[in-house]
This record gives C-alpha cells, structure tokens and sequence, in this order.
C-alpha cells in the first residue's frame, strides 16, 4: 500500500505582536492577540479593516494569508503572501511562510527557493532550516536536507521536531543507527511527540523489530487516538502476525489517510459489509497495486454466492486476464465511467467483509484463467525443448513506497546464470528490463512480445518456474498455480507472515527471506542451491 509521509507539514514562523502607538498598529496588535488564541475569524476582520483603511498594510496582507493557510486554503495564501512581499521584500519571515504555502501546495522547487530567500534575509532563521529541509526530503535532495535539519538544530537545539525530520531523512539513506538516535532524542525532548513516535515505530518495524514497533504505534495512538497512519501500521504488524481478525479492522483506517484520498472515491450507494446482496449490483474496486488487485480476485465467487451481480473495475493491464473470470456481468478500467450499481466494496477490504483468517483463507488456485489469445500468441514463440525454463522478474514499480527493499538488482541473481540446464526468461516490462543489456548471462527478454498480464501470464504457464521478488508478477503465478519463489525482504509486506517459507494464500510458493535486512547475497546462494537441485532432478527424469 501506499506509505505515508514521515514528518509533518511545513510550519508557518507566526507574526509577532508590536508596540506602535497608531490606531492602525492597534488594531493589527488586536489582530495578533485574537490570532495566537485562535480566534481567526476575529483576526480576519481586524486585517480587513485595516486594508479597507491602508491597501498597502504589508504585515496586514501577510497575517490574512498566515490565516488562509492555516484554513486550508494554500492558492489565496501564496497570493496575499506574495502582496506583502511586493510592499516589503526585506521580511524573512514573509517567504519562510510563503514557502510553507507553496510547500502545501506541492511547488517544492518554488517552496525551497522561498525558504532560501528567507535564510538570505536571516541565515538562522530555525523555521525556514526545517521546512526546507522537509521540502529536499520531499525532492530526495536528501544529504542537502540533513544539512539544512542540521542548520536549524544549531539556532533551536531543543526542538523535537527538527529531530523527528531529520531522522527520517537519515532513515531514507539507510543510517539506521544515527536515524534512532535521532528520534530517540527526539522524545527524551518531548515524550508525547506522536511523530517521533509513528517514525520510530516504522522504523523499528523495518528492522523487524515488531513488538517495539507495536508499542510505539501504539504510545502514538494513545496520544492521537484518530492518527489513521499509525493504525494502519499497526494493522500491517497485527496481519503479518498473523492476527488477521484484528488487522482486517484496523486496515480499514487507510480510507483515513490524506495521502491514500486518491483511492478513497465517495460513491452515492453504499459501501457493503456483508449483507445478503438478493440480485443486487455490487462495484468491486482495485485500490492499489497490481499484486493486490491480482491477489483479492480470489473473493469473486464468494461475493456472487452471496446474491451478487459484480461489476469489476481493474487497471487496464489487468482487463483482458479478468475477463475470464466467471460471473461478472461488466468490466470497467480504472478511471472510465461506471455502470450503475447498488453496493460497492474495495478488493482489499473483502477479507473483513468475509470474516477471513488463517484457517479461511480461500486458497484455492487456479483462480484464473487465460485468454485462449494470448496463450496462442505464447506458444508461438521459440521455447527451448530441454532444460528447466525459468521466468525472472526482479524489480517492482518505482512508485511502490517500499520498492528500495523489496527490489533488487539483475547482477545480484549472478550465481543463478551459472546453473547449466536452465533456460532463463525475463518477465520484466518496465526500466528495469535495461539491465539485460549489462549482464553477462543468456537470458531471453520478453518484454517486446508484452502488452498487459495476459500476455505473461500465458508465458508463465511456458515455464516450469518463476522466480521473483515481491510483485505482481508473484501474485500471477501464484493465481495461475504456477510453482514460484518468492525473494523477500526482512521488512517484508504483511501478506508473506513471518518465518515461513510457504503462504497460505498461495500453495505454489516457496519463500526465500533475507535475516539481515539488505542481505540479497545470502538469500540468492539458497536460491542458486535449491535450483541446481531442480535442475539436475528434472534432468535425471528427462533421462
């Protein structure tokens, strides 16, 4: 799933009350009172009254949009801000904020220009050192944001949350041990900054580290009972347990998170928990990746058996694979317009409708089939008639939040290419499909003969295995009953459990784990073992 993002918006250097003897400074000072109170509407009114009387009230247009910020409202917030400036360009204050608005906005280039404008003002100026160091995270300008977090601790070395920042600046560079102490130092500073702790926790988390992680999500949630983020987590720590009764409720907390809206759609009917449906027309929608969409289809026959008519919406890659499913009355991709229906359900939310745990996990594989099509465009091409016949895929979207542990490099699978009577077949369609031009090893490219799923699903079913990290490429053969192995991380995703080496949602896979995170080489030496095996025992049955 999407991860959220690990330090807080960018902060706005508030204006400060000044003694001037003018009816004009008076109201302003009213405005600043009513403002640190919390009374914007009272401040507003205050500002207005003084620009009806002074347009050019510089601190005037600048605290309306300090107060348009803090409502939301980023676009009228750059604009009055960038008023100030056009009267007073000499306040670093004005562009720390002005950055803030952009920041919000999403401009990070203009947003760092901004906060640089500020610390040309005033060098240690503590809120525009963190905020831009926020918005270089955000560019992945990473080692500039740690100087910049850095910067800012000098001026404040007391504040939390420069800590809580920092730290997951170091923790996105893989310093785990200076990332630690950073939010440890973080809460020694003020130990119910929920944050620190959601950071700490995802940390920990990564390091696999799962009841420490627990308890600082939790130490998160019982200062901010309705931090979406960190039930979420925390629904990932109680699934992967095993505890899925629990996960499955506390998963539905995504909806909550700001950055998962995109897949949050208000529908007018009724989302369905489970109700008998009696004919109705029930929306099963994907929500993220194509692993999951892959994974969840499973539930289709229940959601028919309970009276369902399904309309099924699916990415567009995965369109032609569906429509061999049984039952579905309509197919929609993602983004197209929609035939009308009674209920809908997200995919990943149907485990919690059917009440599923370890024991109801519906295992069953086949689940799908392939397009008569794509298997004859399969078969056409030249397989080889001996040797064991091997599909790689070792890299999954970039845009996956955790794609840096999950993935891997095509040399790291080096003491594969080495086994003789193994035929190897790349599965990969994306930029990583380039790394078969700097390998020395005879591996066939698939990718120009790939238009969507079907198509390598109909080359999966070519192979006698699949060999790949965590992807959708898993999921497929998985779904197909496809003999697979699964390389996987130490901080690996929810679905895979701990400590096995079989899945309960897949009776053909075989995991392959890392026990040192970013430990690829030991984890490869098993697979290169296991395979030399294979091989010779499909060559002695051969002969």
């Amino acid at each position: 799933m999407i991860e959220p993002k690990k330090y807080p918006p960018a902060k706005m250097n508030l204006p400060k009350k000044q003694e001037q003897p003018s009816p004009l400074q008076n109201i302003y000072n009213a405005a600043l009172q009513y403002h640190g109170t919390g009374q914007l509407a009272n401040a507003e009114r205050c500002c207005r009254t003084i620009i009806a009387i002074n347009p050019l009230h510089a601190d005037s247009l600048h605290l309306l949009g300090t107060i348009a910020f803090q409502a939301g409202n980023y676009l009228a917030a750059v604009e009055l801000i960038n008023k100030a400036i056009g009267l007073n360009d000499k306040c670093s204050d004005y562009y720390c904020n002005l950055g803030s608005a952009l920041q919000a906005l999403g401009h990070m280039d203009e947003a760092v220009n901004s906060y640089n404008q500020a610390l040309a003002l005033k060098p240690d100026h503590a809120v525009a050192c963190n905020n831009i160091g926020n918005a270089l995270q955000t560019l992945g300008r990473l080692e500039e944001s740690i100087t910049a977090y850095k910067s800012a601790l000098v001026v404040r070395p007391y504040d939390a949350d420069t800590y809580s920042n920092l730290g997951s600046t170091l923790q996105a560079l893989g310093r785990i041990d200076e990332a630690t102490a950073s939010y440890n130092q973080a809460l020694t500073l003020k130990p119910d900054h929920v944050v620190a702790h959601f950071n700490l926790g995802g940390l920990l988390q990564a390091l696999g580290k799962l009841d420490d992680a627990l308890r600082h999500y939790e130490q998160a949630l019982a200062l901010r009972p309705e931090y979406a983020q960190a039930h979420t987590k925390k629904a990932m720590i109680q699934l992967i347990q095993g505890n899925l009764t629990s996960g499955w409720i506390e998963y539905e907390w995504r909806w909550r998170i700001q950055d998962f809206s995109f897949y949050n759609r208000k529908f007018s009917s009724p989302m369905w928990h489970g109700e008998p449906l009696n004919g109705q027309r029930i929306l099963l929608h994907s929500e993220q990746g194509l692993g999951d969409c892959l994974q969840f289809l499973r539930y289709l026959p229940m959601v028919q058996a309970a009276g369902g008519i399904v309309v099924l919406e699916i990415p567009a890659r995965l369109q032609r694979l569906a429509a061999q499913l049984p039952g579905v009355t309509h197919f929609a991709v993602t983004g197209e317009p929609l035939p009308p229906f009674d209920q809908h359900c997200p995919l990943m939310s149907l485990p919690l409708v059917f009440g599923t745990n370890l024991e109801t996990i519906p295992s069953k594989v086949p689940y799908l089939s392939i397009p008569p099509d794509a298997l004859q465009k399969a078969s056409a091409l030249q397989w080889p008639t001996e040797g064991l016949r091997v599909g790689l895929a070792w890299a999954g979207s970039s845009q996956h939040a955790m794609n840096q542990f999950r993935s891997i490099s095509l040399s790291i699978l080096q003491p594969l290419f080495d086994i003789k009577e193994v035929k190897f077949f790349s599965l990969q369609i994306d930029t990583a499909a380039k790394q078969l031009r700097t390998i020395n090893a005879t591996i066939t490219d698939l990718s120009s003969v790939t238009t969507d799923m079907a198509d390598t699903a109909a080359q999966i079913a070519q192979l006698d295995l699949v060999i790949s990290v965590d992807t959708s490429v898993a999921h497929l053969a998985g779904a197909l009953a496809k003999p697979f192995w699964l390389l996987l991380s130490c901080d690996t995703d929810w679905r895979w459990l701990l400590e096995r080496e079989d899945s309960p949602w897949y009776p053909t896979a075989r995991l392959f784990r890392q026990t040192i995170l970013g430990d690829w080489s030991s984890v490869v030496d098993r697979v290169a073992s296991s395979l030399a095996l294979l091989a010779n025992k499909a060559k002695s049955v051969a002969l």
